[in-house]
């Protein structure tokens, strides 16, 4: 394996400090990313998120960052979007109206339904359902049903017609949220909840993306 240095995209909406700490909770090497040659040093990146969608991409672009994470994509080096993060990585959100975001996974992003049955925003530990017919590499040593931290009030809607990437879900009754996400050709990983804040499983997550090259 190439030697490893994760970038960690800081754009004013990540929750940057608690994704360091747990990086260097298990000695991996990082930085923060906030211009675009930083991202040549990069082995990974992770592209954060707390906040708005459209106030989010709108940072992207004043930082004028989207260029260079879409080039790390091109180059198939590994990008892990948390939360946000990983919702910026789909076509668009309707959240404050229409912002159109990355484009690097087909799908769009809406409100959680009001029929959701418990209150939004989600907040806390709900479980993670692994279809052993999706070779999620995130999961690599993780059990179905697994327990992880989410906090979020909008929900992924992906395209799947193509099959182009497998999705895992987190179930609250019988209401499927996308829970991940994996484009193992591209080396484009997602996931909605937060593995900086979900304890050993979430470092097991985190050092499953580091593993990929």
């Amino acid at each position: 394996m190439s030697k490893i240095l994760v970038g960690i995209v800081d754009y004013d909406c990540g929750n940057l400090h608690s994704i360091k700490n747990a990086l260097d909770s298990i000695k991996v090497k990082n930085f923060l990313i906030k211009n675009n040659p930083s991202f040549e040093k990069a082995s990974h990146i992770i592209l954060p998120g707390v906040g708005a969608y459209d106030k989010a991409m709108k940072s992207l672009r004043t930082l004028n960052l989207i260029k260079s994470i879409n080039e790390f994509h091109k180059k198939k080096k590994p990008i892990l979007g948390i939360c946000l993060g990983m919702q910026l990585l789909f076509e668009s959100s309707k959240e404050n109206n229409f912002s159109k975001g990355l484009g690097l996974l087909k799908g769009k992003v809406q409100k959680i339904k009001a029929s959701f049955p418990d209150k939004i925003p989600i907040v806390g530990w709900n479980k993670v359902n692994l279809d052993p017919k999706n070779n999620n590499i995130l999961f690599k040593g993780i059990n179905n049903n697994s327990y992880f931290y989410f906090i979020h009030s909008y929900m992924v809607i992906p395209d799947q017609k193509n099959g182009e990437f497998n999705v895992n879900y987190n179930f609250y009754d019988k209401f499927e949220v996308t829970a991940a996400v994996t484009k193992l050709k591209s080396n484009l990983f997602g996931c909605q909840f937060h593995p900086e804040k979900s304890g050993k499983l979430g470092i097991r997550i985190l050092q499953n993306f580091i593993n990929i090259s």
